[in-house]
């Protein structure tokens, strides 16, 4: 059975779906850039045997709300908004399972806040991507050239419903079911049309990148048990700059199989296969 549900943080309505009993450990699912809760539908209820599995929507996501009006994305913030969730969920420790965006968020919670975090598994994500500390003044100045841009943009409306899905299927990498049940939690219906109604700010980097030995300090931290799961096609499998970040997490379980980047919607029983192994032997 699944839930629908919302939590009020300050300054935010986070939206999740839940499966399993409230009363067995939480398993935290956060979802990748630009998709949403719904991409956990197919993994989930193979988890309940052992975890109450709650899957978010992030801000800006799905049906939670925006960050206020003239803030941006930013991933520090997003980590302190997962603190203020746990607490307010009133979880003692939570088990991280994230995918791209979600797992690049899960893999600094785990180093950084260790206190709120029984295990870690990464979906195609670890740690977020980097620049080098020279560009950091050429980083800010372009985003400040960006900001008309971004407070007049506005999403693109579509005929109809299918139309939508059609432009989430990413250069044939996802199915139209799989964007469908994407777009089934992402698309709302307007006047004359429908809209993919994730803020818009989504769409634009991140003002000022994390460095890489920033990055692999956060990740020479994690202590708890941790997982990745690595598609062959996806965005980390002969990625060189990820060598360091793998060698950098101890007792890391790294594990490969055939797909892409969304490869827990992709091919969910390999995927639902590794992560029980994984939580088993907890």
């Amino acid at each position: 059975m699944t839930t629908n549900s919302t939590i009020d943080i300050p300054g935010l309505t986070i939206a999740y779906k839940a499966w399993g009993a409230p009363d067995k450990p939480v398993l935290l699912a956060l979802h990748g850039w630009l998709d949403n809760a719904n991409s956990f539908d197919d993994i989930a209820p193979s988890l309940t045997d052992t975890f109450y599995v709650v899957a978010i929507d992030l801000p800006g996501h799905g049906a939670s709300s925006f960050i206020a009006k003239g803030h941006y994305y930013q991933i520090v913030d997003s980590l302190f908004m997962l603190v203020t969730l746990i607490r307010a969920l009133k979880i003692e420790k939570a088990h991280l399972l994230g995918h791209s965006l979600g797992a690049c968020l899960s893999s600094l919670l785990a180093g950084i806040a260790p206190q709120y975090v029984a295990s870690v598994a990464l979906i195609e994500g670890l740690g977020p991507f980097a620049s080098p500390e020279h560009t950091s003044c050429q980083q800010l100045s372009r985003f400040i050239e960006l900001l008309p841009n971004i407070r007049q943009s506005s999403s693109k409306t579509y005929t109809t419903f299918t139309e939508a899905v059609n432009a989430r299927m990413q250069n044939g990498e996802l199915s139209y079911k799989l964007a469908r049940t994407l777009a089934l939690r992402g698309v709302s219906q307007i006047e004359g049309g429908f809209q993919w109604h994730h803020d818009r700010r989504l769409l634009v980097e991140t003002p000022l990148r994390m460095t890489e030995p920033q990055i692999l300090s956060c990740l020479k931290a994690i202590k708890v048990p941790s997982c990745l799961i690595v598609a062959d096609k996806g965005l980390i499998a002969d990625n060189a700059q990820f060598e360091a970040r793998l060698n950098a997490v101890s007792h890391l379980q790294v594990n490969e199989m055939q797909g892409h980047h969304h490869v827990h919607m992709q091919h969910p029983d390999g995927v639902s296969d590794i992560l029980r192994r994984f939580y088993a032997a907890l």
